[in-house]
């Protein structure tokens, strides 16, 4: 159906990235949802205080699902990422520990 991950994790900063991928048809269902809370809780327990998402500022899903979870829009990283050998923008969203307290 798709997976979720810890692209970055870094304790002794306190900040990890956490990311996600669905199978096509498999929208829409609350997967990801289900899936990504127990990992940004198990985030917060060992002492991270800031999660990042990234997506394509287009990916309007993606950014929705993010603030379904509490992720607050921060900005467009500009030409930040190569996809298909052309520069993109990616939007970023952070939960902090605080914002779930």
């Amino acid at each position: 159906m798709g997976g979720v991950l810890f692209p970055h994790f870094d304790v002794g900063q306190g900040v990890c990235e956490i990311g996600v991928w669905l199978a096509p048809g498999t929208e829409g269902r609350g997967v990801a949802r289900r899936a990504l809370e127990p990992l940004l809780q198990w985030a917060f327990e060992r002492g991270v205080v800031r999660v990042e998402w990234q997506a394509a500022p287009g990916n309007v899903r993606s950014i929705a699902l993010a603030e379904r979870l509490g992720f607050r829009h921060e900005g467009v990283l500009r030409q930040s990422a190569v996809v298909d050998g052309v520069r993109q923008d990616t939007a970023l969203l952070a939960l902090l520990a605080a914002d779930r307290a």
